[in-house]
């Protein structure tokens, strides 16, 4: 056997002399990746090109999407001069280079040819997370589909599957069922596989998934007696050398043998950003040099246990390869002991160079339609262009034997980081995917109920009898403490004090979420949100009210003093909501103290515990008992009161349009005793839409909707009650949306793995089953399970469509066009939130300028603003007021004060410098 030194030489001149016809010039695809490898703009027009293409209707279209998309680059004349037959044969010239058919007709064809040329194969079906439990047993059927048509023509068995694709409820809130339900499919294919004498190969996905898919692998192996079994393994994670050590152990303990395909990872550009967007540490290492060189860690670890292990070396670096023969050979392995496994149509010279050399290679062999094929493209695609990737620098660049073979080293400069304090940084969600989170969750679960019945004692309601008392006392303490509390000099000390609640909270994150779970219903997670966008609210305003109370000069001109200054109004009086507990509670008080105002805090009946909870974390932070009064108690009673007083001369109120509208009309009532006009802020609701459009990609519009409509059982402000579907999409959209939402988890919050629970209340209860009767009266019912309803046909005049229900019932209405559906979209009462799932430019500003809403989301769901990216509020009957969580929210509690001093004395000025 030739040394590695050869190998290497042997590899690198046959894999060099062997054209590569992905990058061949004197094609339409290979001109085109060629640019797209030299031009990110133009990298980044093609994928969104690719990503719409199978929906567009006609070749006109695709050139109308070709124009719209690539009007901001520099495409070559030639790409843009194509027309719509030339573009579509040009994009499914691309789709075919990777993928191996459509079907599974297609795909036996592919893959006989394949073992005709010596290599060996893995059948992969296409298909990304399934949406509903329907779709993830059409996806175990073509599993079993496969073997069946594999083994029936005599080829061998090998197939990979996504775990993702089969069970669509798979998540780390639902951990355990996740990992019952993913074994007892995979046992289904594995006795199919095993009548076949085949393989089964469990794939790795985002790395939200990884532990899941790994517990479940470990007890495939040891729940039965097959070793033709494998898993793939990312090397890109930082956790993988744990994970890896993890798996030989196991392997070692119960003699399990079992193969792993070692792979670098498909996800690398989502882990990051999705990382970035929640405050998480990036899971995956930052430069490509520490990836290699992880790999090849983790490589030399697997080949120390292949007498258990069989490594399967996912490459398509020539180097990596070498290292694979060489690790080979020190534990005496021959070469076909292990596997080196390639994906098709990718570095097909190098592959086709390996096996020339004696190497076993096994292709990843993906098929099926160009939906779910165009995210693997795009993934190939990012793969192949990558600016530092090893497919570029062997097959665009020819690099050198030397830099091509060349260990793992600092190849660039890292990323700057961000100065601290520059920007502000919302609280990280939690990581429910650690098993440390959910550990630490479930146990503040079991001490929760001692926490809130210790809270109830200290809870004592404020009778219709007792309020005058008590809110005058309240007022006066107020009055009588606001000289110190209000002066300009306190504000840095109103700033430390929120600072330092936020870090009571923090501290305090598992046990106030828990309370929230067990007194209104949350979900873990959405619990979990509520603490941390209170924490946000605390440390933006504390930071946005250092800026407001900064001294700030209005002009320059010389003899001339101009300045801005701001005045708490005085008294506000905080009328709190029960579905967002701490959070809204926490922001309204928390920026009414900030400015300097004392506050009369009322929290909802239903989440008392919690509001009780708030006003005892601001005491311990420093906040004066004079200045914060906790006011429990029946709205019609306590918060009556509050707005009627004429000494308060704020109300922040977040709840109904009715009650919102009736505090305006008393606060526009000059009260006697009051020498100030009295305001409001307040946040009434809404009926929010979401339109898909005719280019709508299916996953994420249904997506999108169940979160939005269906998330802690519809009972937010934000929350999606219309879904206006255009009519090309309008019977897909309500089929897949209805199994969708059919499976899903429904029970008490305390199930970690419940999606959607009963309403926080028997009156909520009696509201839904009320206008699921309307829905029955005016629409056609597509699913009613518990308090969950679905109704189509749904038309803009139906209550249905104008009325707030607060509660998980979706009307479902169809629209002929885009200006219709903006149309329908803006004939409610209401402008809170809206978005629109589309691929289409022209109509996404179409809803930008025109979709009457407060706030706009795009492809994505319309619930869940963060503070200070997403200011949250609205306008028409759903409220008035500067929006929540953005940087002109404070101004709701303070006066404006203009100081203009004349600094001219006997022709002298002591700012003019001649």
């Amino acid at each position: 056997m030739a040394k590695p030194v050869n190998f290497r030489e042997q590899l690198y001149t046959q894999t060099m002399s062997r054209k590569d016809p992905l990058f061949d010039s004197g094609t339409p695809g290979g001109r085109v990746l060629l640019h797209a490898a030299a031009d990110h703009q133009f990298m980044a027009a093609l994928l969104y090109l690719i990503d719409v293409y199978p929906v567009l209707n006609g070749e006109r279209q695709v050139e109308e999407y070709r124009d719209d998309y690539f009007a901001a680059t520099y495409a070559p004349p030639w790409f843009m001069e194509l027309d719509g037959s030339g573009l579509s044969e040009l994009l499914e010239d691309l789709f075919a280079s990777f993928v191996c058919g459509r079907d599974l007709t297609q795909a036996l064809a592919a893959v006989s040819s394949m073992a005709e040329r010596g290599f060996l194969y893995t059948l992969d079906t296409l298909g990304e997370a399934t949406l509903s439990e329907e779709e993830a047993e059409i996806y175990l059927a073509k599993q079993l589909e496969a073997v069946e048509v594999l083994s029936g023509a005599g080829l061998p068995v090998h197939i990979t599957v996504k775990p993702t694709s089969l069970y669509s409820q798979i998540g780390p809130l639902n951990y355990e069922r996740s990992v019952d339900v993913l074994v007892s499919r995979l046992k289904r294919i594995l006795t199919a596989v095993k009548d076949a004498d085949g393989f089964l190969h469990v794939d790795m996905e985002q790395r939200v998934y990884k532990n899941i898919t790994l517990s479940a692998f470990k007890r495939l192996v040891s729940e039965s007696s097959y070793h033709q079994l494998g898993i793939a393994v990312q090397s890109y994670l930082k956790e993988t050398g744990a994970d890896l050590r993890d798996l030989t152990a196991f392997a070692r303990r119960g003699n399990y043998r079992f193969t792993v395909r070692l792979v670098k990872g498909a996800y690398y550009e989502y882990e990051r950003i999705f990382a970035q967007e929640n405050g998480w540490p990036s899971p995956v290492f930052e430069e490509k040099y520490m990836t290699d060189a992880a790999y090849e860690e983790n490589l030399a670890l697997l080949f120390e246990n292949s007498d258990l292990i069989r490594v399967a070396a996912a490459t398509h670096n020539m180097r990596t390869a070498a290292e694979t023969r060489r690790l080979a050979e020190e534990a005496g392995l021959s070469s076909h002991e292990y596997e080196i496994q390639m994906l098709n149509g990718m570095a097909s010279g190098m592959a086709e160079a390996l096996t020339a050399l004696g190497q076993t290679v096994r292709l990843y062999a993906p098929y099926g339609p160009m939906v779910p094929g165009m995210a693997y493209l795009v993934r190939r695609l990012v793969e192949n262009t990558a600016r530092d990737g090893m497919v570029r620098l062997q097959f665009i660049q020819a690099a050198s034997r030397e830099d091509i073979f060349a260990s793992p080293t600092v190849t660039s400069s890292p990323a700057p980081s961000r100065a601290d304090g520059e920007h502000f940084s919302n609280h990280p969600p939690g990581d429910f995917s650690l098993e440390a989170v959910r550990r630490s969750f479930s146990h503040a679960l079991d001490t929760a109920p001692t926490v809130i019945t210790g809270v109830k004692k200290r809870i004592s309601n404020i009778s219709t009898n007792e309020i005058s008392t008590r809110l005058n006392e309240a007022v006066n303490a107020i009055q009588n403490a606001a000289a110190a509390w209000k002066a300009a000099s306190n504000a840095p000390r109103r700033a430390e004090i929120l600072r330092r609640s936020a870090g009571i909270m923090s501290r305090r994150i598992y046990e106030l979420a828990a309370v929230q779970v067990l007194e209104v219903g949350k979900q873990w997670d959405q619990a979990y949100n509520d603490v941390c966008e209170a924490i946000d609210f605390l440390n933006y305003y504390a930071a946005e009210s250092e800026k407001l109370f900064s001294p700030r000069s209005l002009s320059n001109i010389a003899g001339e003093r101009n300045s801005l200054s701001y005045r708490p109004r005085g008294i506000a009086g905080v009328i709190a909501p029960w579905n967002f507990p701490l959070a809204i509670s926490t922001g309204m008080t928390s920026a009414a103290l900030v400015t300097g105002n004392g506050v009369l805090y009322k929290p909802a009946e239903e989440s008392a515990v919690t509001g009780r909870l708030m006003y005892e974390i601001f005491m311990e932070a420093g906040v004066p008992a004079e200045i914060l009064h906790f006011f429990p108690g029946e709205g019609e009673v306590v918060g009556a009161a509050l707005v009627s007083h004429p000494r308060i001369n704020c109300i922040a109120f977040t709840g109904s349009k009715e009650v919102g509208l009736g505090i305006i009309e008393t606060l526009s009532r000059q009260q006697q005793g009051s020498a100030y006009v009295r305001s409001s802020v307040t946040e009434m609701g809404g009926k929010n839409g979401i339109i898909i459009d005719s280019d709508a990609d299916l996953d994420v519009a249904v997506e999108a909707v169940l979160y939005s409509a269906f998330g802690f059982q519809g009972q937010k402000c934000s929350a999606a009650s219309r879904a206006i579907v255009h009519e090309s999409l309008y019977n897909e959209f309500l089929n897949r949306l209805t199994a969708a939402a059919d499976s899903l988890i429904m029970g008490d919050a305390v199930d970690p793995g419940t999606f959607l629970g009963p309403a926080v209340s028997p009156e909520a209860e009696r509201k839904i089953a009320d206008y699921i009767a309307i829905g029955r009266e005016e629409g056609r019912e597509m699913l009613v399970k518990d308090n969950l309803a679905i109704f189509a046909d749904i038309r803009p005049e139906h209550r249905l469509a104008q009325e707030e229900v607060f509660g998980p019932v979706l009307a479902v209405m169809k629209t002929e066009s885009i200006r219709q559906g903006i149309e329908m979209a803006n004939a409610v009462d209401f402008g809170l939130t809206g978005g629109i799932v589309s691929r289409n430019r022209g109509h996404i500003d179409l809803v930008r300028e025109h979709l009457e809403a407060g706030n706009i989301y795009i492809n994505r769901s319309i619930t869940g603003a963060l503070v200070g990216r997403q200011p949250f509020g609205g306008f028409k009957l759903s409220g008035q007021g500067t929006k929540a969580g953005g940087s002109q929210y404070l101004l709701n509690f303070v006066h404006p004060v203009a100081v203009s001093e004349n600094m001219l004395r006997r022709g002298f000025s002591p700012d003019f410098t001649g």
